[in-house]
């Protein structure tokens, strides 16, 4: 991998006629306009300067906490090889026949093949950079949750990258080949609020709502307690930004109800709470939510979509209540594509200039001090304007058969330092 390839990497992410969920972060680039697209497509941005093959300068327009562009660019672009790509135009990309059969990797595995709907099969590197992984191949099986317990059970499967069901958790920890390894959760799930809506735009309106859900009974009753209620968009494990002196709403319908009548809500008003379908907590979320609104005098029901469906009414604003869910990031500045005025996952339809300054603030400036100052601030504002509501942040509930292990051993962030694994 070469500085070439990093610079050709983000030539593809700031292409306009190339989707790219990275946009907001390249917008931080020099030659990039304020949705990250390129000035000049066909070319990395002026502010991406190659300078030798393993060397590679990134020009802001502005001066920036460097670690704005470790988190925001460095630790989530995958950087991709110019040479197997380079020939693909830009309208081509998205179905280009190299994703399906990538024969060019850095990292410490190799693909083999894939078949559709059952597995990925991946065998050591030998060149990888770190050394030669210790196992010699990796098969990722695709496994519906139901047979998760099974599988882990019978020694059919070693790790589990996506969460164990929870109804299976406590069988699980009697099983003595496999280890449990219950971490704080990586996201959030929360109620959008559709603040284009009237009736929905007032923030005492907002936070009114707020007081009539009950989120610890979510995290009590439906997470059997493995989660926590979050106040907002930081994580509370990222201790740099977070401000601990948030606290959530406390859950009292009777306050509620009369802030509702006070800020003159019209109680007859019909309104509606959007539940995709296919995550099933999520899906028993929806009734509790219905009974505490309606405990608080709303008129709530309930419309199931499934989930692509359910975004795009979201996004077509027909909506009043919408469930979702969203991974923590690293660096806060990721939390705009939602809070900002022209953010491209703007789904409440919110816009509030003291949010949009303190992101501006936070990413215009060198000094940690001012740039936590900045969070702070939007932190607290974004509760006391409350467009959507925190609703629980579920722990990941992954195991691993004790027969891996070695000097790393899986982890529920995913897979990290594969190549150290060794299997008993």
């Amino acid at each position: 991998m070469t500085a070439a390839d990093v610079a050709y990497t983000i030539e593809l992410n700031t292409d306009p006629a190339i989707p790219s969920t990275l946009g907001s972060y390249m917008s931080l680039l020099v030659g990039t306009d304020s949705q990250g697209h390129n000035l000049a497509p066909g070319a990395p941005p002026a502010g991406v300067h190659v300078i030798d093959p393993h060397t590679i300068a990134l020009q802001t327009k502005a001066p920036v906490d460097p670690y704005m562009v470790l988190y925001n660019i460095a630790s989530i672009m995958y950087v991709v090889p110019q040479h197997a790509l380079q020939a693909i135009t830009p309208k081509a990309f998205a179905k280009a026949p190299v994703f399906q059969d990538p024969k060019v990797t850095d990292g410490p595995f190799t693909f083999v093949k894939y078949v559709t709907g059952q597995y990925a099969e991946l065998a050591a590197n030998p060149n990888y950079d770190m050394g030669r992984p210790k196992v010699d191949e990796v098969f990722i099986k695709i496994v519906p949750p139901t047979s998760m317990l099974a599988e882990l059970r019978d020694g059919e499967i070693d790790v589990t990258a996506n969460n164990v069901p929870l109804q299976d958790w406590p069988t699980i920890a009697t099983l003595p080949n496999v280890k449990q390894d219950p971490v704080p959760g990586l996201g959030a799930q929360f109620m959008v609020i559709n603040t284009a809506r009237p009736y929905l735009a007032s923030a005492a309106v907002r936070e009114a709502i707020a007081t009539a859900i009950n989120r610890q009974a979510i995290v009590s009753d439906l997470l059997k307690g493995l989660g926590q209620v979050p106040v907002g968009p930081f994580a509370s494990f990222y201790k740099t930004y977070y401000d601990a002196a948030l606290k959530p709403y406390t859950f009292n319908t009777a306050a509620a109800k009369a802030a509702l009548a006070a800020a003159h809500f019209p109680f007859r008003q019909p309104l509606t709470l959007d539940v995709p379908t296919g995550d099933q907590i999520r899906m028993e979320t929806g009734p509790l939510l219905q009974q505490n609104l309606q405990a608080a005098g709303l008129n709530v029901q309930i419309q199931q979509y499934d989930f692509g469906t359910m975004i795009a009414q979201v996004e077509k604003g027909n909506y009043d209540f919408a469930l979702i869910g969203s991974g923590y990031a690293n660096d806060p500045l990721r939390s705009s594509l939602f809070f900002t005025c022209k953010g491209s996952l703007n789904l409440d339809h919110f816009c509030d200039p003291i949010v949009d300054h303190a992101y501006q603030q936070a990413t215009s400036t060198t000094n940690p001090a001012v740039r936590k100052s900045a969070y702070d601030t939007l932190q607290a504002e974004l509760q006391k304007q409350e467009p959507y509501v925190f609703l629980y942040q579920a722990d990941g509930l992954l195991a691993y058969n004790t027969r891996v292990g070695g000097t790393a051993i899986p982890d529920a962030y995913g897979m990290q330092e594969p190549w150290l694994w060794e299997v008993r």
